[in-house]
Formats: C-alpha cells, structure tokens, sequence
C-alpha cells in the first residue's frame, strides 16, 4: 500500500496529537500512513476535553479537521 500525507489540524487553536497512543507533536500535523491502515488519533489541550477518533487512510481523504470542546 502508498505511503501517504494526512493533514491533521483543528478548526480553532492547536493541540498535542497523539497518534496510535504516541505523541507526535502539535496540530497542525502531516501524518504519514499507508492507505488502508487505521489509525487511533487523541488530541489533547489544556481548557478542552480529550478529542478521539479514529481514521482509516484513504486517498480520497487527505484533510481532517476537528473541533474541541471546552471543559
């Protein structure tokens, strides 16, 4: 399967991402990932409640926003 970008970001602000239970630095976020494979994805920001989903890659899909709530 291709290796591929996925944009990880926020509508407002920035978090920390962790992806698969690994933090990998601060939205906005290139994350690489073969097509196909499904990824666990936290997001985490003081004042917010922990974001998580999870994604599976697609080339169809290559932006994914997503909104925080306040604690």
């Amino acid at each position: 399967n291709e290796l591929i970008e996925v944009k990880i970001d926020l509508i407002e602000g920035s978090a920390e991402l962790f992806s698969n239970g690994e933090n990998v630095g601060k939205t906005p976020y290139l994350l690489k990932a073969r097509v196909g494979e499904k990824i666990d994805i936290k997001l985490r920001r003081d004042g917010y409640k922990d974001y998580e989903t999870q994604i599976e890659v697609s080339s169809r899909k290559k932006f994914y926003t997503f909104a925080m709530q306040k604690q």
